[in-house]
């Protein structure tokens, strides 16, 4: 799984994470409820970032994307 999560009124500014599980939305009732992915990179003000994100899906379906991470500054 990658995703690219923006910021910022022009969007400009990025995190990228990646990870192994893979999972559609048709597919929640076999999705973990909580997966934890790697920040390997950012954008703008998240330039050279590195960390985690922890993925969670409730029991009603929502996501919820929680990160902690440092950047180069």
């Amino acid at each position: 799984m990658q995703a690219e999560f923006a910021f910022g009124e022009e969007r400009t500014d990025s995190i990228l994470i990646m990870g192994d599980e893979l999972f559609q939305a048709a597919e929640l009732q076999n999705v973990k409820p909580k997966v934890s992915y790697a920040i390997v990179g950012g954008t703008g003000a998240y330039v050279g970032a590195r960390g985690q994100c922890e993925v969670a899906v409730g029991e009603d379906g929502v996501f919820t994307v929680t990160c902690t991470f440092k950047t180069m500054d």
